[in-house]
């Protein structure tokens, strides 16, 4: 059992895993990211220097020039062109490996995260704009605690082919909270 958070805006228990996970603005990123330019911060605001009237087009949205190697193991990429969102394709780079893995939506392990990820991917994709938050899990008996930003970016057609995923660590775990390796 892990404590939930004080404010919790949805807070999800199926069996023994939970998830709590507070909504916010994008704006509370400064705010939130102040121990330095994190991941999220860095991702949110090339995001904003692209979008102009709209969000960022694909190729305007570049990680490798504001990441370090090492910080791409903090991004993930989902292809979102699929109208269903279990079929969407999540894209990482392994920085170990230096490869990339493609794993699709519907092949995450636990059941609670996959039905959430879709969840917050499609509202992403479909509102056009960042989602940011602040999240506590314990699923199958790994606890983590991080913010996560997800970012759509648009083809040159207009629609939202693709969403950046950015998270920041709050603490130290045996494993990532979203481990593809694992898979």
């Amino acid at each position: 059992m892990i404590g939930k958070p004080k404010e919790a805006h949805l807070s999800i228990k199926s069996g023994d895993d939970e998830w709590y996970c507070n909504s916010y603005s994008p704006d509370l990123i400064a705010k939130h990211e102040r121990n330095g330019p994190t991941v999220i911060y860095k991702a949110y605001r090339h995001w904003c220097e692209r979008r102009h009237d709209d969000i960022p087009a694909d190729g305007r949205f570049d990680p490798d020039s504001f990441l370090s190697g090492r910080e791409q193991g903090q991004l993930l990429q989902v292809e979102t062109t699929r109208a269903n969102p279990q079929n969407y394709l999540i894209v990482s780079r392994t920085v170990a490996a230096q490869t990339t893995v493609h794993c699709p939506l519907q092949n995450l392990l636990n059941p609670l995260h996959r039905r959430i990820l879709q969840f917050d991917l499609l509202e992403c994709k479909e509102t056009r704009r960042p989602l940011y938050q602040g999240i506590n899990q314990l699923l199958d008996g790994v606890e983590a605690t991080y913010r996560r930003i997800l970012l759509p970016v648009k083809d040159v057609d207009g629609k939202v082919t693709r969403v950046y995923s950015v998270y920041h660590l709050i603490g130290s775990y045996d494993r990532m909270p979203f481990d593809l390796e694992s898979i």
